[in-house]
């Protein structure tokens, strides 16, 4: 009984540590996904390759956000092994799942509409264009 608690505390331990890393990679990502630039009403070619930049930097963040994503799915599936196992630390398990759930939606709309300003910008920009 004892071999079965302690085997219990080690894969919690495992799951708690996978989660403090994710969450600090998550944070480190949101920071960065809050600091990606905005077209700022650019107008002459200079700007065009700062716009450019931009996107690069939300295409970074993307692959970034999917290389995280995917941590975060086998965290989740830990965490859901852990809980089909009956394991004695379901109500630490299941809100720590749901956190890094929600981080990861939360990271993916922001990338998401930052890269859709940009595209907009590009758009309209090139309207502009074709239409002088």
């Amino acid at each position: 009984m004892q071999d079965h608690v302690y085997v219990q505390h080690l894969e919690l331990a495992t799951f708690q540590s996978r989660f403090r890393e994710l969450a600090a990679s998550l944070a480190s990502l949101e920071e960065a996904s809050a600091r990606l630039p905005a077209p700022r009403g650019a107008r002459s070619e200079e700007d065009a390759a700062e716009i450019d930049a931009c996107l690069d930097a939300a295409d970074a963040c993307g692959q970034a956000l999917q290389v995280e994503q995917a941590r975060a799915r086998e965290l989740a599936r830990l965490g859901q092994e852990l809980l089909q196992e009956h394991h004695f630390a379901a109500d630490c398990v299941q809100p720590k799942c749901a956190e890094v759930r929600a981080v990861c939606q939360r990271l993916e709309a922001v990338v998401a509409e930052r890269r859709r300003l940009l595209h907009r910008w590009v758009r309209e920009q090139t309207q502009k264009v074709t239409y002088r």
